[in-house]
């Protein structure tokens, strides 16, 4: 056994700890001083290095953006950001080595990896259906542009001639042009959107469906509008379910229908315009 004087003694200290002070400042040297007396000097002029290139300074006019209009670009430049491929040099995320440079080959993710969101399969609340399928946008998005559930370069009706059913991405955007109709559709004349207070009332009264005017649906996507006159029974299934996963993310009340994995929710579409030729109607 070690005696007591052998148990007492420190370990053995890691060769680079036995250095002392002196020998660690002569390896390191003077390096630079940034607050030297000669600071002031990294700030003079010198016009032949101060020299931009024209093509490359917007001096145009330029609207005066709003406090919105800009969180709109900053959440849009972190969504951009979220769909880089994280092995893309100056992602959120990227690996960084010790020096502060990007560097694929390390490891450790430090700094903001955990800013994406998880992407739901099936939905954040289980049974949900999938919105938006590869829009690059999370199905609980409220704030979406345009231009991603923009139906009017859709071909609906080549498909279906051609005896195919609607493709997962198209059903994803169907239901995520109907889901930012419920958020964001305004009445002519009005400041808030229409449908919100309407949802909530629903609700309240547990009621299992939602009156929509389908000229209120012509007005946000005339593109829908017509699917929905055409192809009643392939376009009104996929708008129930996107009623259902709103009222469900906002309403414990229709989550616990998800999770009993009952659908009876209908959105009931009304003043769908009728026209009939005035010769063929009986007095």
């Amino acid at each position: 056994m070690a005696s007591q004087d052998e148990r007492d003694m420190p370990e053995e200290m890691p060769e680079e700890d036995m250095l002392d002070d002196a020998a660690r400042e002569e390896d390191e040297g003077e390096g630079e001083d940034l607050f030297g007396d000669t600071m002031a000097a990294d700030y003079a002029e010198r016009p032949e290095l101060d020299q931009y290139d024209p093509e490359m300074i917007d001096d145009g006019p330029h609207e005066t953006i709003t406090v919105e209009q800009r969180r709109a670009a900053e959440r849009e430049m972190d969504r951009r950001d979220r769909r880089r491929p994280r092995s893309e040099p100056g992602t959120p995320g990227f690996p960084v080595s010790s020096s502060g440079m990007s560097d694929a080959g390390s490891g450790s993710t430090p700094g903001s990896g955990n800013r994406a969101k998880r992407r739901r399969t099936g939905g954040g609340l289980d049974g949900l259906s999938e919105m938006g399928d590869g829009d690059g946008f999370d199905d609980d998005e409220e704030d979406v542009p345009a231009y991603v559930y923009d139906l009017t370069a859709e071909r609906l009706e080549e498909t279906l001639s051609k005896g195919q059913g609607i493709d997962k991405r198209l059903e994803g955007k169907i239901k995520r042009c109907f889901q930012q109709f419920l958020l964001k559709f305004k009445q002519e004349g009005h400041t808030e959107p229409r449908y919100p207070d309407m949802l909530r009332k629903m609700a309240e009264e547990n009621q299992r469906h939602l009156d929509v005017s389908f000229g209120h649906l012509q007005q946000w996507s005339a593109q829908l509008a017509l699917w929905v006159a055409d192809h009643p029974s392939r376009i009104l299934p996929l708008l129930n379910e996107c009623l259902l996963d709103e009222a469900a993310r906002k309403f414990g009340t229709y989550k616990d229908l998800v999770d009993k994995e009952e659908t009876e929710l209908t959105v009931a579409l009304h003043s769908f315009p009728v026209r009939e030729p005035i010769r063929e109607l009986s007095t």
